[in-house]
């Protein structure tokens, strides 16, 4: 049962040269108009920068008591693993909301997502700081169930946000603009980890700031959800920006049962989810993972902040060159195993203590290279996948990549030893053990080394939006020659 379909709010292709609206009475509305009537909007970068928003405010939700873990524990009287939970919760819920939100982007529209995402993030914030007030009693641990409510309501949100840029690029943007589109709005949520990462630490000095900390998480929240309420007011823009665009995509169910079949989206589908899934991860336990060898908590948000703000930068120049290039399949290749090699020497080294530089580095390396392709590989599964629905190829992939998220983090609580080291900085008790987390990190290393050497072996696809697109700009030329010839036969009278 695929359900109604929305309509699609674009007008019939019109040829420039022959329809006097093309040439330019709607010039006020859009900045370029391309050939066979195609048009982009100045309002998509609204649109970009309003989901993007939305995105950055989710992200900060997601990370903000994994780096001030040990000070969130002691507000809400819980150990440390149970405040991972808070994090953990976004893959847990993402798994059967996600195709509820790859159904509603599908068959009601871009806008119906982003409504239902701005929500529900919204509301999860307001919950969390609700937990709080001084009317809600203390016994029980019931403030860490209230907030514990709230990030599920967060959580809730993440897959329509996280599955709407891919969707977004190919309604609203030229082609040549696709992956900066996708990069800019997909890049927010780690810009947002990254936030998290950085302010979390400075505003978290003692554990009485956490409803600060909560407070001041709440205020973009309030002001995105606003944006998005009052200014994204269609799904799609009047006129297509490209022949992909104008197309009527398969419904939901018709697409999961065409995607299912084809094997070089299967193999990116378990690769991209496994690189997602290891980064989510890590971000979430990185404070665990270098406070057993003495490395401070400012230090591993500091790591943190490194890790995604170089993937941001990254994301950008290496989203440009793909747009221009058209390099989808080398680029990917090239940066996830790059990304895969620096975190098998961080596994190694973050088992010693004052290796600061050399940690660093590699969270430097990992972040530029594994962020960096993020964006590169959704474009990829809807050039493999087309003319499948761009929520559905984008949204399986992220959906890949919060199950195997949850398997690393099963992992970090059920594989650690357990051991008293003298220079940890987990706990104020120098003689109180504490998890030793390396031995997941070596099994996540094998993994996702297995997973690459299988990505780079045997993934090879045709991009068939982009031939998609040249064979109906072809049409095009051969029917406007056609059109030319006919008005210029001669008469017979």
């Amino acid at each position: 049962m695929s359900g109604p379909r929305a309509p699609r709010e674009t007008s019939k292709l019109l040829d420039p040269r022959f329809d006097d609206d093309a040439l330019g009475n709607n010039a006020n509305h859009s900045d370029t108009s391309d050939f066979g009537g195609y048009r982009v909007y100045n309002r998509r970068w609204f649109m970009v920068g309003v989901l993007g928003l939305l995105n950055f405010s989710n992200a900060l939700s997601w990370l903000s008591f994994s780096p001030v873990a040990n000070r969130a524990a002691e507000y809400y009287d819980v150990k440390s693993s149970q405040i991972d939970w808070l994090s953990t919760v976004f893959m847990i819920v993402c798994l059967p909301v996600g195709f509820l939100a790859i159904y509603i982007l599908d068959t009601f529209g871009l806008r119906s997502g982003i409504i239902i995402g701005a929500t529900t993030n919204f509301l999860g914030l307001g919950v969390r700081y609700l937990s709080t007030f001084d009317f809600i009693p203390t016994d029980q641990h019931i403030p860490f169930i209230i907030t514990f409510v709230g990030q599920s309501f967060c959580a809730i949100g993440q897959p329509f946000l996280m599955f709407a840029p891919t969707k977004l690029a190919a309604l609203w943007f030229a082609g040549d603009q696709r992956a900066v589109a996708n990069m800019m709005a997909t890049m927010l949520n780690p810009l947002g980890l990254l936030g998290a990462n950085i302010l979390s630490p400075l505003i978290v000095k003692h554990y009485k700031d956490i409803p600060l900390m909560l407070l001041v998480y709440m205020i973009p929240g309030a002001v995105v959800f606003v944006l998005s309420v009052f200014g994204v007011c269609s799904s799609v823009p009047p006129t297509p920006p490209s022949a992909s665009a104008a197309q009527v995509h398969e419904t939901f169910l018709q697409g999961l049962k065409k995607i299912v079949r084809i094997k070089p989206y299967i193999i990116l589908c378990i690769n991209f989810g496994a690189g997602f899934g290891l980064l989510s991860a890590l971000l979430t336990v990185l404070q665990q993972v270098l406070c057993v060898r003495g490395y401070s908590d400012t230090f591993s948000g500091y790591c943190g902040a490194a890790m995604i703000g170089c993937g941001i930068v990254a994301s950008f120049f290496s989203g440009l060159y793909v747009d221009k290039t058209k390099k989808f399949e080398e680029v990917t290749k090239i940066f996830f195993s790059l990304a895969i090699i620096a975190f098998m020497i961080f596994s190694v080294i973050s088992t010693f203590s004052g290796m600061e530089d050399a940690i660093f580095a590699c969270c430097v390396l990992f972040g530029t290279f594994g962020l960096a392709q993020y964006p590169i590989g959704l474009e990829l599964g809807v050039e493999c996948t087309y003319p499948v629905a761009e929520a559905t190829s984008a949204g399986l992939i992220a959906l890949s990549g919060q199950v195997q998220g949850i398997i690393f983090m099963l992992f970090n609580v059920y594989l650690p030893s357990e051991e008293i080291s003298s220079n940890q900085t987990c706990t104020d008790d120098k003689y109180e053990k504490v998890n030793d987390l390396t031995r997941p990190l070596l099994i996540c290393s094998g993994y996702i080394t297995f997973t690459c050497i299988m990505f780079v072996t045997f993934f090879k696809t045709k991009y068939l939006r982009l031939e998609a697109e040249q064979r109906c700009g072809a049409n095009n030329i051969l029917n406007y020659n056609t059109v030319a010839n006919y008005r210029h036969q001669p008469v017979n009278d």
